[in-house]
């Protein structure tokens, strides 16, 4: 959710702009949302060893997953959409 919530202006700017949500403005929208998702995930596993000392289940490595594996994806998506 913090990706859609972060870059919310962005929708509400077209809208105010051009009356509608234009097609460029989503896909910038899209875009700024996997941005956010790849920063606060590369964020997550920085955290990684406090929050297994803490007991958290973090969800960045939740299913065993490598730092590399998922920025790479989240790379990969981005460029998709952009």
């Amino acid at each position: 959710f913090l990706g859609i919530v972060f870059n919310w202006g962005i929708i509400i700017c077209s809208v105010e702009f051009f009356g509608k949500i234009t097609l460029e403005f989503f896909i910038f929208y899209l875009a700024c949302v996997f941005w956010t998702i790849g920063y606060d995930t590369i964020y997550a596993f920085q955290d990684l060893k406090d929050d297994i000392k803490s007991k958290i289940i973090p969800k960045a490595n939740a299913k065993g997953r490598s730092p590399l594996d998922v920025s790479s994806a989240i790379v990969v998506v981005i460029t998709l959409v952009t």
